[in-house]
């Protein structure tokens, strides 16, 4: 068996990097792209913030208590059912 050919592939992506980064606008959405995984917040499930910051004494959970894994984290009463750290 060779590998020949199997690397040359056409590319699949819309935008290459002959045509990308033409405008502010293609600035701003690759830095937005780049970014958006480190958002925290329930879309993505990035709680892994929430391990250390919460977990120590640098922030105490608030908001609408949509997260309940988030206070049992605080209070170090969290358990194999603990939604933040199964997405983790």
């Amino acid at each position: 068996m060779s590998c020949e050919g199997i690397l040359d592939k056409d590319p699949i992506a819309i935008l290459d990097a002959g045509s990308y980064f033409q405008t502010e606008a293609d600035a701003v959405q690759a830095i937005n792209a780049a970014y958006n995984p480190l958002l925290f917040n329930n879309a993505n499930n990035n709680f892994y913030w929430a391990m250390a910051v919460i977990t120590g004494d640098e922030a105490i959970p608030g908001g609408d208590g949509s997260r309940p894994g988030i206070v049992e984290m605080e209070t170090f009463t969290y358990t194999p059912r603990t939604q933040e750290l199964n997405d983790f």
